[in-house]
């Protein structure tokens, strides 16, 4: 189930905190959140339970973590690895290399869709150093 997408905009745009609250209500099975830029993602919002495989502990499957993935197919964001490694914030983060090429950071962000939204918004900030949300576009499916 898609439950639209959501472009932010400086005008009577509903807040990422808002929709998600809305969409958290209806007890989605596997919510995605896909934050993207010029038709590439920056990054992701979904259950921990997605990546219990990969090694990433948790007491909460159900709980959202934001998962950043960097390889060289995503031409506008790989030199945002960089800020990840170069500036400490991978510290708060579980780290994993698969496939070979794609390095992908996972952060658990809990249930509380305010804090989810400060998370990414701070995340647009210091991992991709995007100022301006004009070009951000937001998708929320259920799988």
């Amino acid at each position: 189930m898609t439950f639209n997408i959501f472009k932010k905009s400086n005008k009577n745009s509903e807040a990422i905190s808002s929709r998600l609250a809305n969409i958290l209500n209806q007890k989605p099975n596997n919510l995605h959140v896909t934050i993207c830029i010029q038709n590439q993602i920056l990054f992701q919002i979904m259950p921990a339970k997605n990546f219990i495989q990969h090694g990433f502990k948790t007491d909460k499957p159900n709980d959202l973590v934001a998962i950043h993935f960097f390889n060289k197919n995503k031409t506008l964001t790989f030199d945002s690895l960089n800020n990840i490694k170069d500036t400490g914030i991978a510290n708060n983060y579980y780290f994993y290399e698969k496939p070979k090429g794609n390095y992908n950071y996972i952060k658990s962000i809990g249930l509380n869709p305010i804090e989810i939204e400060t998370e990414i918004l701070k995340n647009i900030k210091e991992i991709y150093e995007l100022e301006n949300l004009n070009n951000i576009s937001i998708e929320y499916a259920d799988y």
